[in-house]
């Protein structure tokens, strides 16, 4: 378990190798720099962000798991 010494040691770490993160002209502001050491990523476009929320079709953002039940769905007989 880390204690806070530990803690702010690892975040002030964080913040001096996220500086200079990505490509950024500008310098980062500290609420940003902050926000940089919780979470990395730069921007949620479709070249960054998840590849799932990003594609043209909705069959292909389907994981195996839910195209196994879709499949079960499709093939199971409803009882009247």
């Amino acid at each position: 378990m880390f204690n806070r010494a530990e803690r702010r040691h690892h975040t002030d770490r964080l913040k001096e190798t996220r500086k200079a993160y990505g490509r950024r002209k500008e310098p980062l502001t500290p609420k940003q720099l902050s926000a940089m050491v919780q979470h990395p990523q730069m921007c949620s476009c479709s070249g960054c962000g998840n590849p799932r929320r990003h594609k043209w079709f909705k069959a292909e953002c389907l994981t195996l798991q839910e195209r196994s039940q879709l499949e079960a769905l499709k093939t199971y007989e409803f009882e009247e």
